[in-house]
This record gives C-alpha cells, structure tokens and sequence, in this order.
C-alpha cells in the first residue's frame, strides 16, 4: 500500500512539473449513495446516502487532464436484519487522482485509481456477531487504508463550473479483524464544483 500511496505523490509531482499550459483550482461538494459488497448471508446491505467535499487541482495537457484531489468523504451502508434497518458509517480522507478526456467543449469522461485513509467507523450493528448493538466505534477492526477506482463523467455548464457523476469501486477487502465478513466499498457519487484559480498561458 506504500507504494501505491507513493506512486500516487509522484505522479502529482511529476503533472505538476510538466503542465504548462493550462491549470486550475478548485472546490467540489455533493452527495452520495454508498453501499458495501461484504461476504454475509445472515442481513442485507443496501445504499445509504453520504457527502464529500474536496479540494482538487487540474492539470491541462493538449488532449486531456489530470486531475488530483484531496476528498474528504462519509460513506458505509445500511444494513436490512429482521425487518429493522440498522447502519454503518465510514469516513475517510481520499485521494483520487483522475485521468479526464474531454468528448466536447461541455462533457468528459474520467478514471484513476484512489487510495482512502480511514478516519473513524461506527454502527448499531455488530460486523462480527451480526446482530443489532449499541453504537460503537469499530475503526481499528478495520484497515487504515482502501484502493479502488473512480471513473464517470463530467459536464460543465460554464469556465468555472461543472457537475460531476462518478462510481468507486472499492478493490481492497478491508476487514482487519479476526471473524469480520470480507468488505469492499462501493459509492455512487453527484458532485459540483467550481474553478476559483484558473491561469492560461
């Protein structure tokens, strides 16, 4: 995972030293429909609603951009046990580093891998004896890191601001404790965002 984190920096770094053209900051906020692919037969996992903001750059090249971020998000799952819902609340500090290509002067498609750093973890249903509990903070039964990939598709209405749909998909189980389901994240994501530094050359 060091070296994905790693890999991750210098590949900011380098962007960073090459785009020359054209660069832009800015600000991203919107809602989520988060869920968790986790090995358990004995409830069900449905989409729970969530929030990110983020804080990104872009890095303009002739036929396409880079964009990193720094993504503070809430996501998890509710969880269906004996006709009761219940829930499980993730948040993570992300970083995403996207590859988008423009289709026209409004829309692009996006993809990059996201490494995610775990903050804090709680629900009212125990992940190990699958029944209803007491809230509780779960975060060291889980990893302190997540890997996945985020791709969508991005439309701007104007030069500063644009609207972004995208998916994670979670590639990391990260269950770290003794008896804890496999879990991988999922999450459907709505942004908007808005360019507050541009510079053109």
């Amino acid at each position: 995972m060091k070296t994905k984190i790693l890999s991750l920096v210098l590949l900011f770094i380098t962007v960073s030293g090459k785009a020359q053209n054209q660069y832009h900051f800015g600000v991203l906020a919107g809602a989520n429909l988060a869920n968790q692919s986790i090995d358990d037969t004995v409830a069900s996992y449905i989409f729970r609603p969530g929030f990110q903001i983020a804080f990104f750059a872009q890095f303009q090249f002739k036929h396409f951009s880079i964009e990193p971020e720094l993504q503070v998000s809430q996501i998890g799952t509710n969880i269906l046990f004996n006709n009761n819902k219940y829930y499980a609340k993730f948040r993570y500090l992300s970083i995403p580093v996207l590859i988008e290509y423009p289709l026209n002067e409004a829309i692009s498609l996006m993809a990059g891998p996201q490494v995610g750093f775990l903050l804090c973890a709680r629900s009212d249903f125990h992940p190990i004896t699958k029944e209803p509990y007491k809230e509780q903070i779960y975060t060291s039964a889980y990893k302190k890191t997540d890997f996945g990939l985020s791709f969508g598709g991005s439309w701007a209405s104007s030069d500063k601001l644009f609207v972004d749909l995208r998916y994670y998909l979670g590639l990391t189980d990260i269950a770290n404790f003794a008896g804890l389901s496999a879990t991988k994240n999922r999450s459907l994501e709505l942004s908007v965002g808005y360019k507050i530094l541009n510079n053109t050359k």
